[in-house]
């Protein structure tokens, strides 16, 4: 009789763990992008990915790294407010959802009608030909795509980001990455798997991290 039950709780068991096996396959996008409603319901302090690439290339935890997930282009109805060159969202914080500017320099603002700006939305920059942003202290939260195909070659994120989601940076020739300690993001946020390995490495320190080129996968912490 024990057997018999044994082996009925192995079959649940393995049922089980081919299930999450594959709803993780399957996972959208979604999961990667930040969620405004969480944002909201922690005070504005930025939100926190359902999944979370950044153990992807820790050495002895897996040895070869996740696939990207498909990315969702960002999708504005028309209903977005504005701001000069700015098309955002507003709850109890606001949200860059577009940028309709020219000009290959921009600077972020903190706030827009007296609501901190904490979140950079998917695709809020994409391929603009940017070659210098200045992202204000108040952000907490960068999503997919969100400087996605620019020309940035160096990069500075306040202390209060806390999540930078897939692609975020990638088709950026970056050789210089300023962040803030303990942040969240995966070998395809910036374009290159070295920086998340520096990172893991120098323990999830703040600072500046650096690489020779464009093409090196070296990085190093300053």
């Amino acid at each position: 009789m024990k057997t018999k039950t044994y082996a009925i709780k192995i079959i649940a068991l393995t049922a089980i763990i081919w299930f999450v096996g594959t709803s993780c396959e399957g996972a959208s996008a979604d999961s990667f992008t930040v969620l405004t409603s969480d944002v909201a319901s922690t005070g504005g302090q930025g939100a926190l990915p359902v999944d979370d690439y950044s153990g992807a290339l820790t050495p002895g935890i897996n040895e070869k790294p996740v696939p990207p997930p498909p990315v969702e282009e960002p999708k504005l109805d028309g209903t977005e407010l504005r701001y000069n060159d700015f098309l955002y969202t507003v709850s109890d914080f606001i949200t860059i959802a577009g940028y309709t500017g020219s000009g290959d320099s921009v600077s972020i603002p903190a706030e827009i009608d007296g609501k901190p700006v904490a979140i950079i939305g998917p695709g809020a920059f994409i391929e603009k030909q940017l070659i210098d942003v200045s992202i204000p202290a108040s952000v907490t939260s960068i999503a997919s795509k969100a400087f996605y195909g620019n020309l940035l070659t160096s990069i500075t994120l306040g202390n209060d980001v806390i999540f930078v989601g897939v692609l975020a940076f990638v088709g950026n020739p970056l050789t210089s990455v300023t962040i803030g300690a303990n942040v969240r993001f995966d070998q395809y946020s910036f374009g290159s798997e070295g920086l998340l390995e520096a990172y893991i490495r120098n323990g999830r320190r703040a600072g500046t991290y650096t690489r020779p080129d464009a093409n090196s996968r070296d990085w190093t912490r300053q």
